[in-house]
């Protein structure tokens, strides 16, 4: 049943007299008992209503005499977006608008440059193979010396690839373990590997899955050092060398094995027995020359003692520049064996050409010559054309049309950038200078910084205007006798 109506409506201000009736959906009354009623409707509040009258009623029915209200509220049961979509559309000028004919001039010249070198490289051959043509007799001579070059490169060039493999085999060059050979054994059996006691300063022999590697520092002849490699760590740490202490067994002159900062008394020659198979013999011990790195038999710990015991140096990876430097020197000397071959061979042919031979080269250097006089042609015309087109770009001021303007008298400038060809994402950012600068990394991967003038200063005479800096222009100096004079003298 419904005793009344509600009824809502509301103003668009506080202060506007007209009323804006807004329509409502009225729900079922509830009878709550003794006497009371839920009453509520649903109602959408217009946009333009900014006041809401928040309760009156009207169609009463019944006799009833009073009413009586209680809990009376307003509640939202949703929020709303009204969603509007407008198209506009405006049509924006290109600044610098032949930056995309720039660029094809550019490509031109970088293709025709190409051909142009393949040809000069081309005249000077055949005018090498005429010169050489016309005078045997020098070319005979030529040849001689050039022979006497290529043999002694050829002995260097051997000499140096000996060299480079000497430095390759050489264990001494890298990060080295050093195993015990089979009939060498300790406390741990056979097989085992020469490392550092982490949480001590004696050196060991143990059986690691990864062991320890030892650099070997070089005083002249068989004569090393031998230290720790990076990463290789015990009680005082890293970067320390294998040192001995004297120590007296059963009247057996001996000394303690320990890995010490000081490198004073770590020197050690390596005898070899073939292969990569030493024995290492200590230099200035306080027993003699006679103590060897050795093992104990019913215990772990590496010694020096007479007894003479085999080890294996493992290359692991280069420790120093020997190997590098030596192939290095290798190939440059390869190298230049070529090249004294290439030149050989030229005059060769020269030597043993025929008139007919003689003629076709002729030709071929007429027809040569010609090609390179119309692609430098063509290379200065498109030369000129790109600095013209660079020089009026720079002389004219990139401001960017009005294409709005509000009630208010702001103005809305706008314009398509076609010398900003970005890769990516944009960043502009404002300057202490009065520019806007637009970062971006171009379309050949290079970083780039584009400003706009935003403000009068004495630079320039416009403002207000973009500053192009995709394409640049530099000096040639192509002849030998090119020079830039300044008239004044920059401070």
């Amino acid at each position: 049943m419904g005793i009344f109506g509600d009824v809502y409506w509301g103003k668009t201000s506080r202060s506007a007299e007209e009323k804006k009736t807004i329509s409502a959906v009225q729900n079922k009354f509830e009878d709550l008992g003794k006497g009371w009623y839920r009453a509520s409707c649903n109602v959408t509040i217009p946009d333009e209503v900014s006041v809401l009258r928040s309760f009156e009623i009207a169609k009463v029915q019944g006799d009833w005499q009073s009413l009586e209200i209680r809990k009376h509220r307003i509640r939202l049961l949703s929020d709303s977006i009204t969603e509007a979509k407008y198209t506009d559309g405006v049509t924006l000028a290109t600044l610098v608008d032949d930056h995309a004919t720039l660029t094809a001039k550019l490509k031109q010249l970088e293709v025709k440059e190409k051909q142009e070198g393949v040809l000069l490289k081309e005249k000077q051959e055949l005018e090498a193979k005429i010169a050489a043509y016309n005078a045997q007799d020098g070319t005979r001579t030529q040849i001689k010396n050039l022979e006497s070059k290529i043999a002694a490169l050829i002995s260097e060039e051997q000499a140096l690839k000996s060299a480079y493999q000497k430095e390759v085999d050489n264990p001494f060059n890298y990060f080295c373990q050093i195993k015990s050979e089979p009939g060498v054994s300790n406390y741990h059996g056979e097989n085992f590997y020469i490392v550092a006691d982490k949480n001590d300063f004696r050196i060991v022999g143990h059986h690691l899955s990864t062991p320890d590697k030892w650099q070997f520092v070089h005083h002249g002849g068989d004569i090393y050092s031998i230290k720790s490699a990076p990463g290789v760590r015990n009680f005082f740490g890293q970067n320390f060398y294998i040192s001995h202490l004297p120590i007296l067994n059963d009247r057996i002159p001996m000394t303690a094995l320990v890995g010490t900062p000081d490198d004073s008394k770590n020197q050690w020659k390596f005898i070899r027995h073939g292969g990569d198979i030493y024995s290492i013999q200590a230099i200035r011990s306080v027993w003699g020359s006679d103590q060897y790195i050795s093992s104990l038999l019913n215990q772990g710990f590496i010694i020096g003692s007479p007894t003479v015991q085999k080890w294996q140096l493992i290359k692991c990876e280069p420790s120093n520049t020997n190997i590098e430097q030596a192939k290095q020197n290798w190939e440059a000397k390869a190298a230049a064996l070529k090249l004294a071959n290439n030149d050989l061979e030229t005059l060769r042919k020269a030597l043993t050409a025929t008139p007919a031979d003689k003629a076709a080269w002729d030709a071929r250097l007429a027809q040569v010559i010609a090609l390179i006089t119309a692609l430098q042609t063509e290379l200065n015309t498109l030369n000129t054309d790109f600095l013209n087109a660079l020089k009026n770009t720079q002389a004219k001021p990139q401001t960017m049309p009005q294409v709005a303007k509000d009630s208010k008298g702001l103005v809305t400038q706008g314009a398509l950038l076609g010398f900003v060809q970005p890769a990516g994402r944009l960043n502009a950012i404002e300057t202490c200078e009065g520019n806007v600068q637009l970062s971006y990394f171009d379309r050949a991967g290079r970083m780039r910084q584009t400003n706009y003038d935003a403000t009068a200063d004495g630079k320039n005479a416009a403002f207000e205007q973009w500053i192009p800096d995709a394409q640049r222009a530099c000096l040639n100096f192509s002849n030998s006798n090119s020079v830039a004079t300044c008239s004044e003298l920059q401070t």
